[in-house]
Formats: structure tokens, C-alpha cells, sequence
């Protein structure tokens, strides 16, 4: 289709062919029988056809020969995403020459790391691209016999990051660090003669600066379980055992606020090893972080039988898992602790919701709901599709006017009348450039209160309600006719700040 567009709309169809180009190489599926299926033999005037074929079959050829592709940063990005994809390929069928080659020129492509601030929600390429090379010129000594490649490499990064200094750019100086710490992490270069020149120094400057850019402004907060495990390691390489055992900790939070329940207790076991080796304090908050990971990992164990109420195993309201994270003997901040209790019930709805448990799901889809409403981030991709879920789980009790936009995401959210008196979250992906805003809509916040609020109402949990909410304004359709629960009702729904508007409606029989 876009050949043929091509005939009528030529800008169109080249702004096309970048996009297919973007999400190709974004997705990894990106290659010579790809691009020979999208393009029939139609002619291009424009560099854009020829210059593609060459970057996807001849991803070897020098990047000063390009013209069309490079002529600006959008397409410049575009063009190394997809020589990163096409090295990537090389190296997995063991061609780490033509790989490191690949990247090289991938490198000469990409935008430099400032220009990634005027791209929203791009990865920085040249950050990932530098990382890989280095990992290659450790991996493969022939590729690089003689260390002069790394030599520039890293005489490159240093100099950026001066550069970065100089300009007050505590983003860039972030990600130099970053990518330095990564560098010698890999090559376990934990020391050196001289102090920069080595993972320990340069992963505390890269966590202290995230830091500072946190407390800054909360848009930036970030997880960065990764390059604390690092950390970790080398503390532990170093024999400063009890950095390394408190850091290990740190890592275990970080992955649990990115799911990564597998690498979090990885990270706590290892610091309950460096404990058990002696001369060590037991932290504060061991039995905390031990506690979270426990519940979390027994969601996966639950079954339909949690779910009867004639069984033994029955949770309704999960009283120690409120108690848990309710309790200030966590020791936790506590961001942090709301964070990880809005997944827990997340979760526990998605479970209530696959053994057809409605009444359980709508309690814990809401009640995480009200959880993270008035926290300012989010800490991964996957609360996002959690909020999407309760979305799912509400709107099917609840007609929410104009249901296509109950969550969106976008650069600047707040700015959109659809989200007016609604709430926002930011998220923050360490590879993007910039962090994301998450928006809920204000009627669905209602209907989310409002089913809570039924839901936790004995007289009316167990009723079969609808209802629907339209800009504040709330009716509420139900099979009961008992003045005294229709009282009830309107009086639970009223208490909710916002709502304007209550009528109640008897369903036809």
C-alpha cells in the first residue's frame, strides 16, 4: 500500500515507510524478506526505497554514503534502530565481526544523546548502541586486539560526559555514568589507578544523579534495580561486604517496583549470604523487603478454592495483606509501600476475575484503584496494564461515558480537557528520553469509588448492580426495591467528592 500511495502522495508515503521502518526495527522483525514483502517494484524518485534496501541488505556499507535517511534526527534515529537490528541478527548467528562493524556505523547514524531531548518517548540509541560495542570489543579480543577501539570509545564517553558537565545536563550526566558503570561492570573493572576509570565510581555517580534528578522534580523517579545489583557485586569484589549487603536490598526493592520477582529475591538471597558470613549488622527493614516478596510470589499459588466461601482457603477482604501494608512497621517509604499494595490487589483481582469470582475482583480492582490514585508515578509498563484491567473490570458495571478515553498515555496529559479533575502518573523507562504521563479519567474514578464503596457495603455487596456515570452525574439501576437500600445507596454514592449527581432507577423486569 505504500508504494502505491506513493504514486498520489509522495510525503505521505516516504513519512509512512519511516514509520513501518520504526516499528520493524523497534519490534526486531525488521529485514531483506520484510521490506521485499512491503515494496513492489514501482519506482521511487527519493533516496528513501534505495537507502533502506542498503541499510537492511548492505548494513556493511559506509553511513557517508547515505543522503535521504540522515538528512534529520527523526530519520537518523530510525536508521540506526534499524542497523542495530540488523547487527543484533549478525551477532546471533555468531558473526561478531560483521555485528561490531554494524554498530560502528549504527553509531556514526544515531543522534547524539542531547538531540534525544526534542524526540518524545524515543529510546536513546546511541546510549544502547555504545554498550553493545563495548560488550563486543570485551567479548571478541579480535575484533579489537590491540584495546585501541575501546580506547576511543571510552576517550569518547568521557569527553561527552565533560561536556555534559560543563552544560549542567544532570539527565546526560545520568546516562553517561550509566553507560560508563555498564561498560566496566561487564569487564569486572571494579578499581583503577585512576578513580573514574572504573564500575563502582562511575555506577555511585549514575545512582546519586538519578537521585538529585528525583528530588528535583518526581518525573524522574526511575527504578534502577540493574545498577544497583552492579553496585552490589562489585562492593562484594571489593570485599566491602557491608555496602554490598545493604545495597543488595536496595536492588530487591527496585526489581519488586518493576516485577521482577525472580531477580528481587535473587538480589535478597544474596544479601542474606554476605550476612551469613559474619561482621555484618541485620538491616532494618530484611524482614520488610522478606515479607513483600512472600506475598507477592503466593498470588501466583492462589486458586479457585480462595474464592469459595464455603472453603477454608476463602479471601474476601484479605485482612492480612491490608494489615501488612497498612502497618508503619514496614519501615518503608511510603510511596514505595502504596506502590507495592496497589499491585498485590491488582494482581489479586486479575486472579479473582480468571476463576469468575466477580464480586472479589471488583473489590480489589477497586480498592488498588483507590491505593494509587493520589501517588504521583507509576513504576513500569505493567501497572499501566494493571490500570487498564481495573478499567476493564469497572466499565463492566459501570457505562462510563465516552469509554475510549478513560486512560490514555501521553507526553503532557494534564494539558487535555478529556482528563480535567481526573488523575496523572508519570512513568519514567530509563532507555526513553523523556517520562510518560498516564492519565485516568475523572468518571472513572467515580466508578471506581462507587463500586468500592458498594462492594465494602454488606447490605449491597451482594446485590446485582448497574450504573452509569456521565461528567459527575451518576444513575444507578437496581433490582431492589427496598426504599431503605435505595437510601443506602444514594447516600454511598453522594459521599464521593466529586459526584454531582445521583438518580436511581428501578430495572424493568
Amino acid at each position: 500500500m505504500i508504494e502505491l500511495a506513493y504514486e498520489s502522495n509522495k510525503t505521505l508515503a516516504e513519512k509512512a515507510l519511516v514509520n513501518w521502518a520504526d516499528i520493524g526495527s523497534s519490534s526486531g522483525w525488521i529485514s531483506e524478506e520484510s521490506l521485499q514483502s512491503l515494496l513492489s517494484k514501482v519506482k521511487w524518485t527519493s533516496g528513501a526505497v534505495e537507502e533502506l534496501s542498503a541499510l537492511v541488505s548492505k548494513p556493511e556499507i559506509e553511513t557517508r554514503h547515505f543522503d535521504w535517511w540522515v538528512s534529520n534526527r527523526n530519520r537518523r534515529h530510525v536508521a540506526a534502530s534499524v542497523l542495530k537490528v540488523i547487527g543484533s541478527d549478525h551477532l546471533s548467528k555468531a558473526r561478531p565481526h560483521r555485528a561490531a562493524h554494524i554498530y560502528e556505523q549504527a553509531l556514526i547514524i544515531a543522534p547524539h544523546v542531547a538531540e534525544y531531548a526534542r524526540m518524545e518517548l524515543r529510546p536513546i540509541m546511541s546510549m544502547q548502541i555504545n554498550v553493545e560495542l563495548a560488550s563486543l570489543y570485551y567479548r571478541y579480543r579480535e575484533i579489537d586486539p590491540d584495546g585501541r577501539k575501546f580506547k576511543d570509545l571510552e576517550r569518547k564517553l568521557f569527553d561527552e560526559k565533560a561536556m555534559h558537565y560543563a552544560e549542567r545536563d544532570l539527565e546526560s550526566i545520568h546516562r553517561s555514568h550509566t553507560i560508563l558503570g555498564l561498560i566496566y561492570a561487564e569487564r569486572g573493572q571494579w578499581t583503577s589507578s585512576w578513580r573514574p576509570a572504573n564500575a563502582i565510581f562511575q555506577l555511585e555517580h549514575a545512582l546519586g544523579t538519578a537521585k538529585k534528578l528525583e528530588s528535583n522534580d518526581i518525573r524522574n523517579f526511575k527504578p534502577l534495580p540493574h545498577l544497583l545489583r552492579h553496585l552490589a557485586e562489585g562492593y562484594k569484589a571489593i570485599n566491602k561486604n557491608k555496602e554490598a549487603y545493604a545495597t543488595y536490598f536496595e536492588a530487591a526493592l527496585g526489581y519488586l517496583d518493576l516485577d521482577s520477582l525472580k531477580q528481587a529475591e535473587g538480589s535478597f538471597k544474596d544479601a542474606i549470604c554476605l550476612f551469613s558470613e559474619g561482621g555484618i549488622s541485620r538491616a532494618p527493614n530484611e524482614k520488610s523487603i522478606k515479607r513483600i516478596i512472600d506475598v507477592r510470589k503466593q498470588i501466583d499459588l492462589i486458586t479457585a478454592d480462595h474464592f469459595r466461601p464455603e472453603s477454608a482457603d476463602y479471601i474476601r477482604t484479605t485482612k492480612q495483606i491490608e494489615k501488612l501494608f497498612t502497618s508503619t512497621s514496614l519501615g518503608l517509604d511510603p510511596s514505595y509501600i502504596k506502590r507495592q499494595y496497589f499491585k498485590v490487589l491488582s494482581d489479586l483481582g486479575d486472579k479473582a476475575n480468571q476463576f469468575g469470582a466477580i464480586r472479589e475482583a471488583l473489590y480489589f480492582h477497586t480498592t488498588a484503584l483507590e491505593v494509587i490514585k493520589d501517588e504521583k508515578v507509576l513504576s513500569s509498563m505493567d501497572d499501566v496494564v494493571r490500570l487498564d484491567k481495573i478499567k476493564n473490570t469497572v466499565i463492566r458495571n459501570i457505562e462510563i461515558d465516552d469509554s475510549e478515553k478513560i486512560i490514555s498515555m501521553e507526553p503532557n496529559l494534564e494539558n487535555n480537557p478529556n482528563y480535567a479533575g481526573g488523575e496523572f502518573w508519570w512513568l519514567n523507562i530509563p532507555s526513553e528520553s523523556q517520562p510518560i504521563q498516564i492519565g485516568a479519567s475523572s468518571d472513572f474514578l467515580f466508578a471506581g469509588k462507587i463500586i468500592n464503596r458498594i462492594c465494602k457495603e454488606p447490605t449491597l455487596s451482594a446485590l446485582d448492580f448497574k450504573a452509569s456515570v456521565q461528567k459527575g452525574k451518576v444513575t444507578l439501576y437496581q433490582d431492589h426495591e427496598s426504599l431503605e437500600v435505595m437510601q443506602l445507596a444514594t447516600s454511598l454514592i453522594k459521599s464521593v467528592h466529586g459526584v454531582k449527581e445521583v438518580t436511581i432507577k428501578i430495572k424493568e423486569k
